[in-house]
Formats: C-alpha cells, sequence, structure tokens
C-alpha cells in the first residue's frame, strides 16, 4: 500500500474514525449512516472538538460525516452511549474516502498538529 493511500489529517481537521466492518457485515443496521451515527461508547469530552467522522469498512474509509451534532441515545438499551446526526445522511464528498486506517480500537481521534 503506497503512503499516499493512507488516512492522514488534513491542516484542522480532527478526525472520529469508527469501525463499521461488524455492523455491515451482519446487516444489523441496514446503511453506512446508521452504521457509523449509533450507539459509541464515547464521552461528550472526546467528541467535542470532532469536525468529521469517518466510516471505515475493512480499513477502508467508506463514508465521511462533518457538521455533526452528538446527543445521547434514547435506546434504552444503549444507555450512556453517543449517536449523531448529521444534514447529510449519505455523507459528504471528501478526499478522505478510499484512504486506509489501520484500526486499533473501535473508535480513534486523528488530529493534525498545527506546526508554527
Amino acid at each position: 500500500m503506497d503512503k499516499e493511500d493512507m488516512l492522514v489529517p488534513q491542516e484542522g481537521d480532527v478526525l472520529l474514525c469508527v469501525s463499521i466492518t461488524k455492523s455491515m457485515k451482519s446487516g444489523e443496521r441496514g446503511s453506512l449512516y446508521e452504521a457509523t451515527r449509533k450507539w459509541w461508547r464515547l464521552s461528550p469530552k472526546t467528541v467535542q472538538d470532532v469536525t468529521h467522522v469517518l466510516g471505515v469498512y475493512e480499513g477502508e474509509v467508506k463514508v465521511v460525516y462533518d457538521d455533526v451534532v452528538w446527543q445521547l441515545t434514547a435506546d434504552p438499551r444503549y444507555a450512556g452511549r453517543l449517536e449523531f446526526t448529521s444534514a447529510h445522511p449519505d455523507g459528504v464528498k471528501s478526499d478522505y474516502i478510499g484512504k486506509y486506517y489501520r484500526m486499533r480500537r473501535p473508535t480513534v481521534k486523528l488530529r493534525k498538529e498545527n506546526k508554527l
């Protein structure tokens, strides 16, 4: 795999990568949007600076959401977990789509460091 194929945050972006492989393979959530947005074990503090949420399927970014609004889920089976809504449920066009990222945890936040 070439270096240009790897996921690298752009200046000012804070990325939250979520693995959607299991949800998509099982078909339990039905769409990229539903697989990407729901029931994450994250704190509100963790997601407060996130600028983009990336759905990663088998190591490849398949969908990108920006301008998301986070809230605690209303589903009692997943009490205390977070989900987001987006004005763009089909995702947004992004240079991140098709990039590769090796998931070491279910969710990982990447931040491009500002270098002066």
